[in-house]
């Protein structure tokens, strides 16, 4: 599926191509997937997770991605 709503940031002279909100809305579960492992998160040769933006880490073991999904699914909980 080919979505519109996309928008260039640009950070620490790196561009990246988001999505906005309403178009974020309308993608499907099926495609989400996709989305956030091409935009959102990566994994680095050192097994690191990594933000696609900023590059920034998230976890850098399995003990802290636990502690992270912990965190998303209470987000998850706040959104239904």
């Amino acid at each position: 599926m080919t979505y519109t709503g996309w928008m260039s940031v640009k950070i620490d002279g790196h561009e990246n191509e988001v999505m906005d909100i309403p178009t974020l809305s309308a993608v499907p579960p099926s495609d989400f997937k996709g989305y956030a492992e091409t935009h959102l998160l990566y994994i680095d040769h050192h097994d690191v997770i990594r933000a696609t933006v900023g590059d920034y880490p998230f976890a850098t073991s399995a003990a802290q991605a636990d502690e992270l999904i912990k965190l998303l699914e209470e987000f998850k909980r706040r959104m239904a």
